[in-house]
């Protein structure tokens, strides 16, 4: 394919690293209604400027957000081409992977809490999804603003995970009701600010937590899209409801706010969330293990100018299967972090029949060259022509 030419006022950019992101993979999946095709996708990007004006070439930048991947081609390809509104410096202290998991996450956070909710010193602000990238970065953002930050966490386990996260207070969810919780975390006093980064089942809990005139945003929706709330009871709160869709952001917005979160950058109190890479050779399983992610997923990054790999290695971490719920509520978990060398995985519980299909219809396609074996309850992926060389069991994980 030749390589694109940039018009007057834009630049052309060597990709050194994009970030998939969910909503990437709702795009290609065709769910976003405003996408043109064919389509390159890819929201994110970090690079080095090739062409463009004669002060910009040779410049290591990044940026996010304006039509990429819906109306102009994306990020995830070798070379991009955008206006030069659109780029930001790369601050040193960030790598090219770290600077692209930075984009769209910390422009989500900020456009939520300081543009929409305005969220204010000495406030608190409960925040779901806190683990995640967006629910990590506005963690510090918050915590930048002088509020005073609670995170929500299915597990203690999660806690112990995100030591360095400034949350003032974690809310266990398997502890009680949402509302309960929050009340007696704050005395009563209930959030301020809710920022729901999960929304369906979660929408109408965090709208009991509110305080009196307290502002939710919201701005993704798990499961159903419709959900339903006690009206009554959220007119006498006198609350607020804002929606936050960043892809309303043009190229010269989104680079403000980033520009505006440098200062953050270079101070170290903004850092990266935890990421995973992967060449261009395992985007399809990447995008594959980001859609059946669980909300605890690590953000995956795409290195589009790195030399190929023989043998993709799969661009995730663990996998939750849930396809099939078992009535007790937990879903089968696998880890898999030496899935080309061979692993061995038991049922959790599920019959043998449906772990040999929701092993064969979601994790083979992730791991490229490898075949399924399976006997009893228990599963073996082997890379073509190998043994088995690693073991790990599939645990049941309470959601």
């Amino acid at each position: 394919m030749a390589q694109p030419v940039p018009r007057h006022g834009e630049v052309l950019i060597k990709v050194q690293a994009a970030a998939i992101n969910p909503s990437d993979v709702k795009n290609v999946m065709g769910k976003m209604s405003q996408t043109t095709f064919p389509r390159t996708p890819g929201r994110d990007f970090a690079g080095v400027i090739e062409q463009g004006p004669a002060d910009l070439i040779g410049r290591s930048v990044f940026g996010t957000g304006g039509d990429l991947g819906y109306l102009r081609d994306g990020s995830h390809a070798e070379y991009l081409i955008v206006p030069v509104e659109a780029v930001v410096p790369r601050p040193d202290r960030l790598s090219a992977e770290q600077a692209t998991a930075m984009g769209l996450a910390y422009m989500t956070a900020w456009a939520a809490l300081v543009d929409a909710a305005q969220l204010e010193a000495g406030e608190n602000i409960l925040i779901t999804g806190v683990t995640g990238a967006v629910g990590s970065a506005a963690a510090r953002i918050a915590r930048l603003k002088g509020a005073k930050v609670f995170g929500t966490i299915r597990q203690r386990t999660e806690q112990s995970a995100i030591p360095h996260l400034p949350i003032d207070h974690f809310v266990n969810m398997a502890e009680g009701p949402l509302h309960e919780l929050v009340a007696t975390a704050t005395a009563g006093h209930g959030a301020d600010v809710v920022l729901d980064v999960v929304g369906g089942p979660l929408f109408e809990p965090c709208l009991k937590s509110l305080a009196h005139r307290g502002r939710q945003v919201a701005m993704a929706s798990t499961g159903d899209l419709k959900v339903s709330f006690d009206l009554v009871d959220f007119y006498h709160r006198e609350g607020s409801l804002f929606g936050v869709d960043t892809l309303k952001l043009g190229f010269a917005e989104s680079a403000s706010v980033l520009r505006g979160l440098l200062k953050g950058i270079e101070s170290g109190e903004f850092k990266p969330p935890e990421l995973e890479t992967v060449t261009l050779d395992g985007a399809v399983s990447a995008y594959q293990a980001i859609n059946f992610r669980h909300p605890s997923y690590v953000l995956c990054v795409l290195l589009t100018n790195a030399r190929r790999s023989h043998r993709p290695k799969p661009a995730f971490r663990k996998v939750i299967l849930d396809g099939d719920r078992r009535s007790d509520g937990r879903y089968l978990e696998i880890s898999a972090s030496s899935c080309a060398e061979g692993v061995t995985w038991t049922g959790g519980g599920h019959r043998p029949m449906v772990l040999d299909r929701l092993l064969r219809q979601r994790l083979v396609p992730m791991c490229p060259g490898v075949i399924l074996d399976r006997t009893s309850s228990s599963a073996v992926l082997r890379t073509r022509g190998a043994g088995t060389s690693a073991h790990q069991q599939a645990r049941p994980r309470r959601r």
